[in-house]
């Protein structure tokens, strides 16, 4: 009996104390259990869980506190370690924290967790970026852009990372239209989550069925940074989020996964999240290696018939007037330029379940890439950005205006704008000049009061102002605003609510040059007999010169009921582009009985 106490039980003991030294320092662990990341791990915020799920917790939510959680951690881990239990794969961002953290302990290695080997492909993840999708006009979801983290997988038998994974991030809106989308957004009414899908899934709706580029900011990682990642977004998947619009959307989630890698979180701690506020703390913070561009279908086509001379520009548009044309006649560039235009179609027929128009436009790209089988070799060129979404102002504005209306007193006022932008704004991924602005307000002092003058609850307006035209596309200028401002200038301060449709046309000069026509109505309360009711019509051009952009725009104005109102003005705006974090604006406004004057000094942050 004494020889196999000796033999047994003295090994087991030795064994149950193989970690002891590590786990004798009180202090350390209660440190380190206050550590923002181990707080973020656990998703512990401000003493409070910031998500409420049995599963995600190894102690009884009613007492639940940061260091018994770590404590029940490093215990789960020894038992892993010790082949007792595999628990700990429950939980592989807190294994991997507490292996780095306590060095004395083995690294983390995940081979007993098939699950979680499955996730990360076994092991065969190298790198992770993060994916910027452009905005997108016709969907109040993607007005800001969108984020996502893709996988990229060392698997050499790979030919493209269309197969690698992504982690996205999204609220669930059972494709509610635009205005219960956004008050279903704004108040939490929607449950969101992360989910892992192949890149080649994303791709399809992002870059073919909505048209929109992503740029790849590829990040610099050491292999504690990628795991951690890894590690968090497996142990959040799928778990239920309440979404709002503003605050707790993709680039708020990308923002708390990327933080916990690089021990500060790139974007910065505003009201809002926005998706280029990340962008650009991610750029500064040196993390990004490399920027890929990932064209979209509409980017591809337009690229493809710009690069065509005169005389093939001529024959690609009689391509589509003539069906049944000899295609062994084109250039091999023209021919690619009408398969690009014709794949475009198909994907807008594909959207609109036009079946009839998809079979004849299958016919059409059977016929030009049996034409393709004799020509010789062509390379595709090489599609090149205009430049990266981070080189713009920073996205949040505070502008203070200095405004002179004919013989009335000066007016200050103070505009707050959060991640939009405006027509004169710089943004090189845009298409066109366009403007979106949400929930910005305008406070103003005039005559010695404090008015609240402005709140544009909602306003995008698209030029459409390309310089290639699509063929089987009708390009219209269009527009829609819900805000609170100035009647007119006549009537200041005169503010009321009102809502504005906009129809027109925009016409593309060269690089630097657009000019539009546009038609306006409006609602709105009635201000001194003006009635509920306005158009107007506007003329203008936008061009650029130098590091300055400039619109000229001639307005009719015409009221329902009281003609005091109407007008008929020129107008002429001037932004003068200095840094990311600062420039100065001025306008000139000359109507039919009074002149307006303004000076914009904007700060960006």
């Amino acid at each position: 009996m004494g020889f196999f106490f000796f033999f047994f039980l003295i090994p087991a003991q030795t064994n149950d104390s193989q970690y002891k030294d590590i786990l004798l320092s009180e202090e350390n662990i209660f440190t380190i259990s206050n550590s923002k990341s181990w707080k973020r791990i656990i998703n512990f915020d401000d003493e409070n869980l910031a998500i409420e799920r049995d599963k995600l917790y190894l102690s009884s939510q009613n007492d639940l506190d940061a260091k018994t959680e770590l404590e029940l951690t490093i215990k789960i881990y020894e038992d892993y370690l010790e082949n007792k239990s595999d628990e700990i794969c429950r939980f592989p961002a807190r294994a991997f924290f507490v292996s780095h953290t306590f060095s004395d302990f083995p690294k983390f290695t995940a081979e007993r967790c098939d699950d979680y080997l499955e996730w990360s492909q076994d092991n065969s993840i190298e790198s992770i970026s993060l994916m910027y999708v452009t905005g997108y006009l016709q969907n109040p979801a993607s007005f800001f852009g969108h984020t996502l983290l893709k996988f990229n997988s060392s698997d050499q038998s790979r030919e493209t990372d269309l197969l690698d994974s992504a982690l996205n991030y999204g609220a669930e809106t059972g494709n509610d239209p635009a205005v219960p989308y956004v008050f279903k957004g704004l108040t939490g009414l929607y449950f969101a989550s992360l989910t892992q899908e192949r890149f080649f899934r994303l791709s399809a709706e992002y870059q073919e069925f909505q048209m929109r580029d992503i740029y790849e900011y590829r990040l610099n990682l050491s292999e504690y940074q990628k795991n951690l990642i890894l590690g968090f977004s497996f142990e959040m998947i799928e778990k239920k989020y309440i979404y709002y619009f503003l605050s707790d959307n993709c680039a708020y989630r990308m923002n708390l996964i990327l933080g916990l890698a690089l021990g500060e979180d790139p974007m910065p701690n505003l009201p809002w999240a926005a998706p280029i506020d990340l962008l650009i703390g991610l750029n500064n913070s040196g993390a990004v290696s490399e920027i890929s561009y990932h064209p979209s279908q509409t980017t591809k086509v337009i690229s493809a018939i710009s690069d065509l001379d005169n005389n093939e520009k001529k024959q690609f548009r009689n391509t589509f007037k003539d069906f049944d044309k000899n295609y062994n006649v084109l250039s091999d560039k023209t021919k690619y330029a009408v398969l690009e235009n014709l794949n475009y179609l198909k994907l807008k027929n594909f959207k609109e379940g036009n079946q009839e128009e998809l079979e004849r436009i299958d016919e059409k790209r059977k016929a030009i890439l049996l034409s393709l089988d004799d020509a010789e070799e062509f390379e595709r060129k090489t599609i090149m950005n205009q430049g990266y979404p981070h080189e713009i102002n920073y996205p949040t504005l505070i502008r203070y205006s200095s405004k002179k209306i004919s013989d009335k007193d000066l007016i200050h006022s103070f505009r707050l704008r959060g991640a939009n932008f405006e027509v004169l704004d710089k943004d090189k991924t845009r298409n066109g000049n366009s403007e979106f602005m949400f929930l910005s307000p305008k406070v103003s002092i005039y005559d010695g009061k404090v008015l609240f003058e402005e709140l544009t609850l909602f306003k995008v307006l698209s030029l459409n102002d390309r310089k290639v035209r699509i063929e089987g596309e009708s390009l219209f200028s269009w527009g829609i605003e819900a805000s609170r401002k100035n009647l007119s200038d006549k009537c200041y301060p005169c503010s009321v609510n009102l809502a504005k449709g906009t129809i027109g046309k925009s016409f593309f000069v060269n690089e630097k040059t657009s000019l539009f026509s546009l038609a306006n109505f409006q609602l709105h309360q009635s201000r001194k007999e003006s009635g509920n009711i306005s158009m107007s019509l506007n003329l203008g051009m936008i061009s650029y010169v130098g590091k300055s952009k400039y619109l000229i725009e001639y307005e009719k104005k015409e009221f329902e009921s009281n003609n005091i109102f109407d007008d008929e003005s020129l107008k002429i705006s001037i932004k003068f582009d200095n840094s990311f974090n600062r420039d100065y604006g001025i306008s000139l406004k000359k109507s039919s009985d009074y002149e307006v004057f303004q000076l914009d000094l904007n700060f960006y942050f």
